[in-house]
């Protein structure tokens, strides 16, 4: 019975090793169901083995031999310890799938929607369901957005959000709210999440539930329904919101902010002119049906001027081209903007004049405020020539360039400044000390007369590099390099496009 005995205990020892792997792997990794019944058969033959083990201990005359004892003791201990270790590495966040499934036990609750028809008992019966388990605060805000999708009967298919607020005792909660009909007929709700918390008042949620209970959202479904539209409509709610078309425009009657007056903007009934519509906004549509243009019920808006779109646009694209490293191009407009690099207050500007045909005609404008005011420093920064920017650049307050090339983007000329844009003079280049060319040269065809478009220099250490090139999308070219800040060239052979700052 001895022997059986130290047996039982040997193998015992063996089976908690594996278990301990097993619970821990799972811990780490995460699994299914059905990597618990391994677990679970391995549990039972562990105990079973420990009772058996017990019993025939009991029928011996002896205690087992004390050293043999306490070996067994120690290897469990370590086993315990070291498994044990993983498992409680991988409860802690981030670490492995215990500690998201931990996450998922204090942060996420399921919830029956039992208020299941839109058109019934709105979005208030879905926050009504919600606190039947959670306490939700008196104001929500919404994060991104508030979307609901519903069939013609108005029957709930699913909704997304992601909301937060403030209780009375000042304690914040986000609330990220998931369900779709046919996953499962609970509401996913997670909370304790990370959100901006600005509360800002243009994205409360209030607003798009005064809006919902004035709107003829139920006629306009029954409407898309008899006319044979596919059975699925949402609604969009993203706060307030800004749009320069009238179309699908309702406006509703009504007081959306809360204090006590309808301020609505009379200008509304006067058309755009140019400008914006403005305002808290509730979206209907079919996601399926594009051709159906969506019905946008505002109440309160408010009308943006263009004058105040165009300025607010402006503004942005200054922000934008000061975030910028490089120059920065105005889309809109076409012109080119370059802020210094250690002051952000000071800047130039390329600014259209005309243009005819592709190419246009420029004036230099400086700002020393940030882009609250700019002058014209220089009407005619490119000696009478006419073209598209190719960039500008300064490297401090006096020392710049700027490029243009063709329409075609053939060919390119620089032009460097010493006295922040004031003056010009063209770069010059050796071309006469060239001695050889690329050897895609003779594939195409090109003489050294073809190498006319130079890139914007590359400056490191003091030096100048300019690569001149037979035509834009070339990645082969000449290489020049100037060491008294683009006054004068000298010629350092081929570029391979590769590293040709040495």
């Amino acid at each position: 019975m001895k022997k059986i005995s130290n047996i039982c205990g040997f193998i015992g020892i063996a089976i908690y090793a594996v278990l301990l792997i097993r619970i821990s792997n799972l811990c780490q990794y995460g699994g299914t169901k059905v990597d618990l019944i391994p677990i679970l058969i391995l549990g039972v033959v562990l105990i079973a083995t420990f009772i058996f083990g017990i019993v025939s201990s009991r029928k011996e005359e002896k205690i087992e031999n004390g050293k043999l004892f306490w070996g067994k003791c120690i290897v469990v201990v370590a086993l315990t310890i070291l498994f044990g270790g993983r498992i409680i590495y991988s409860a802690i966040p981030y670490n492995g799938a215990l500690s998201w499934k931990i996450d998922e036990w204090r942060n996420q609750k399921k919830i029956k929607l039992t208020h299941t028809n839109f058109f019934e008992t709105g979005v208030e019966g879905i926050l009504e369901d919600i606190e039947t388990e959670l306490d939700l605060p008196d104001e929500l805000y919404v994060q991104n957005k508030f979307q609901l999708s519903f069939d013609k009967n108005g029957e709930i298919q699913s909704f997304y959000t992601y909301m937060y607020g403030r209780y009375e005792n000042g304690d914040e909660n986000t609330f990220l709210i998931d369900y779709d009909v046919d996953a499962d007929s609970k509401m996913t709700v997670c909370i304790n999440g990370v959100a901006s918390k600005s509360y800002d008042d243009d994205m409360r949620l209030q607003p798009m539930l005064e809006i919902l209970k004035n709107a003829d959202y139920k006629t306009r479904v029954n409407n898309w329904a008899v006319e044979g539209y596919a059975d699925d409509y949402e609604i969009l709610y993203y706060g307030k919101r800004e749009f320069n078309t009238m179309e699908g425009f309702v406006h509703l009657q009504g007081d959306v902010d809360g204090d006590g007056v309808d301020n609505t903007d009379n200008a509304i009934y006067s058309g755009l002119n140019g400008g914006a519509v403005y305002g808290y906004e509730v979206s209907l549509y079919i996601p399926s049906e594009s051709e159906v243009t969506p019905v946008r019920y505002f109440m309160e808006p408010e009308v943006i001027p263009l004058e105040t779109i165009i300025d607010r646009e402006k503004k942005q694209t200054i922000d934008d081209a000061k975030e910028t490293e490089s120059w920065y191009v105005d889309n809109s407009d076409g012109s080119v903007y370059y802020w210094l690099y250690e002051n952000k207050e000071i800047g130039w500007r390329l600014v259209v004049t005309d243009a005819a045909a592709g190419s246009r005609y420029y004036e230099l404008e400086k700002s020393s405020d940030g882009g609250e005011t700019w002058n014209v420093i220089n009407a005619n920064p490119f000696n009478n020539n006419i073209g598209v920017a190719l960039g500008i650049e300064f490297f401090d307050e006096n020392l710049g360039v700027i490029g243009m090339t063709g329409a075609s983007q053939d060919a390119s000329t620089l032009y460097v400044t010493s006295d922040g844009g004031v003056t010009f003079t063209q770069m010059e280049f050796p071309m006469e000390e060239v001695t050889e060319l690329p050897d895609t040269a003779d594939e195409l065809g090109y003489t050294i007369a073809d190498y006319d478009y130079a890139e914007m220099p590359q400056v490191s250490d003091g030096q100048w590099t300019v690569i001149i090139k037979a035509e834009y999308s070339s990645y082969e070219g000449l290489r020049f390099t100037s060491n008294d800040n683009g006054k004068t060239w000298m010629y350092e052979g081929l570029s391979t496009g590769e590293g040709d700052l040495q």
